[in-house]
């Protein structure tokens, strides 16, 4: 018998016996053989010719050494040319064989699955159009040419684990009922997907694809994993569908990455991905969370007007430009009509932020940057105000914000007193208690901020904003004066006493006090018009140093 041994089965036996003066039979001999003598060997072993226990079992070529290529064919049979019919009964296998040429079964049947584990075809593996009512195995294959499988149907896995293409991998239009798994594989061409459909998961963790890798229009119905992967070329999902997540954490795509009008039931996680060239997320719908922590791409990021529904991180993210939108980010306006983006996550929403106003920044374009410093301020305060200290949410739920914010109330005089209460009812439910005082004095916070910084100035970016609430304290105050009553003593008048003041005087004393002029031409009386006064001008000396700070800071930008 032929001493050949496969290393995947071992427990697999040629019933071939062996050439004369070789340990092999024709078909695994390695070396030269007649390939005469091998045509006749092999149309016997498919004809089922001879003694059933001298051949091998019909489509079973296991270790073969095929001196020519492989075609499937309802014609004659031709010298040279290995031919096997259109319509395979059982499993073709060719596992660890040894293919001289093509691999061609094209608009082939295959009743069972299409097995090459380990093989290597030294031309092309074509199955375009072909069905493999089975699995589809190259698990670690050599193949020298392209791979089709263009409009093929495999009802099984396609499984090209760690298989070497050096050509392109076509798969457009395909339709596979399992996974399609291309974990650790190398693709020196394209891996074309357009069109196709995977039923289950699409794997290429750790893949390298030298050329682009086109889902454009596909359906991935599991969960798309591209983590650790390398991409020379473009990424492209333009219009595809993947209803679980995406992952390409640790991928690298060396030039563009295209999403637009894609549709991502799951999350999408790009963390500590490098994109070379552009990255386009304008999703058609994205249903989870988005990531680009740590991500690098190397020019633009463009979302237009995205909406991300749950969780999103874009800490430690470096992009060379963003677009979100025409006109957007911008001040004026309500709502995601200025700010063209739309947020659910409190708790992480001022992260896109801080990136945005990071890159916008980085392009030199200061209105973007400012409106984005406004809305990053806007949901970290939203994100103090709302998420729990133990979550430990980064930079908002940690020890070190509380001690701080405890810092500055004792300061003011606030902190002994919220944590006397804190101490005594501790013991009643110490993390509501905890999470309740916290959420009091960051509201309290809050509303210092808002009061001072973000009403007034939006945050140092609008000298209008700052004028008109000049007007509006001004004006406010005014009409207070003029329309309460608060007595008045105006030395320009014999008869000592006015009240009311004209609403020109009035407008005139909320002037100078504002302004903390004081002429002494008029004054309050003691008591609520003293306090009333006394708090204008207190008002007036903040906003007089705001003012300063915010033209200063427009003139060094």
């Amino acid at each position: 018998m032929c001493e050949w041994r496969s290393e995947l089965n071992p427990d697999y036996h040629c019933r071939v016996s062996p050439e004369p003066g070789s340990d092999y039979c024709i078909f695994h001999e390695p070396g030269e053989k007649d390939i005469g003598r091998f045509e006749q060997k092999f149309y016997e072993q498919l004809d089922g010719k001879g003694l059933e226990e001298a051949r091998n079992p019909r489509y079973d070529f296991r270790g073969y050494f095929f001196p020519t290529g492989i075609l499937a064919s309802g014609g004659s049979r031709e010298a040279g040319q290995l031919i096997v019919p259109k319509e395979i009964a059982g499993d073709l296998i060719g596992s660890e064989a040894t293919i001289k040429g093509n691999a061609h079964f094209s608009h082939t049947t295959i009743e069972g699955g299409a097995h090459f584990w380990g093989a290597t075809i030294k031309g092309y593996a074509v199955f375009n159009e072909a069905k493999i009512e089975g699995d589809a195995n190259f698990l670690g294959t050599t193949i020298k040419g392209d791979v089709d499988f263009m409009n093929a149907m495999i009802e099984g896995d396609a499984d090209f684990m760690n298989a070497m293409i050096e050509g392109d991998a076509h798969f457009a239009q395909a339709t596979i009922k399992g996974d399609a798994d291309f974990a650790q594989a190398t693709i020196k061409g394209d891996a074309d997907f357009e069109g196709a459909t995977i039923e289950g998961h699409a794997d290429f963790m750790a893949a390298t694809i030298d050329g682009f890798a086109h889902f454009e229009g596909g359906t991935i119905e599991g969960e798309a994993h591209f983590g650790g992967a390398t991409i020379g070329g473009n990424a492209d999902f333009i219009e595809a569908t993947i209803e679980g997540d995406a992952y390409f954490g640790g991928a690298t795509i060396k030039e563009f990455a295209y999403f637009a009008r894609a549709t991502i039931k799951g999350d999408a996680d790009f963390e500590g991905a490098t994109i070379g060239e552009n990255a386009n997320f304008d999703f058609k719908r994205l249903n989870g969370g988005f990531s680009l922590t740590n991500a690098s791409i190397g020019r633009l990021v463009r979302f237009d007007n995205p909406v991300f529904h749950k969780r999103i991180g874009f800490d430690h993210c470096v992009a060379s430009g963003l677009d979100i939108g025409e006109g957007k980010p911008r001040l004026r306006g309500w709502g995601q009509q200025r700010s063209g983006v739309t947020l659910t996550d409190v708790s992480t929403g001022y992260s896109f932020w801080r990136f945005a106003r990071l890159t916008f920044e980085k392009e030199g374009r200061k209105h973007e940057a400012d409106a984005a410093h406004y809305f990053e301020r806007m949901w970290r305060w939203k994100a103090l105000r709302s998420v729990p200290l133990e979550e430990g949410t980064p930079e908002v739920g940690n020890r070190r914000w509380e001690k701080r914010v405890l810092t500055v109330l004792d300061l003011l005089g606030i902190g002994l007193i919220l944590r006397c209460v804190h101490i005594e009812l501790a013991e009643l439910n110490p993390s509501r208690v905890r999470q309740t005082s916290l959420r009091a004095i960051y509201t309290i916070m809050w509303l210092f901020d808002c009061v001072f910084l973000r009403w007034p100035t939006q945050y140092g970016a609008s000298i209008s904003r700052i004028f008109v609430t000049w007007g509006v304290l001004i004006g406010g105050f005014a009409a207070i004066y003029h329309l309460v009553g608060v007595r008045i003593f105006d030395t320009s008048v014999s008869t000592g006493l006015v009240w009311p003041l004209s609403f020109g005087r009035a407008l005139y004393f909320s002037i100078i006090t504002f302004t903390t002029l004081g002429y002494g031409d008029i004054k309050p009386t003691p008591g609520w018009g003293s306090a009333l006064t006394a708090t204008e001008a207190i008002f007036g000396g903040i906003m007089m140093a705001l003012t300063v700070l915010v033209i200063g800071r427009k003139f060094m930008r």
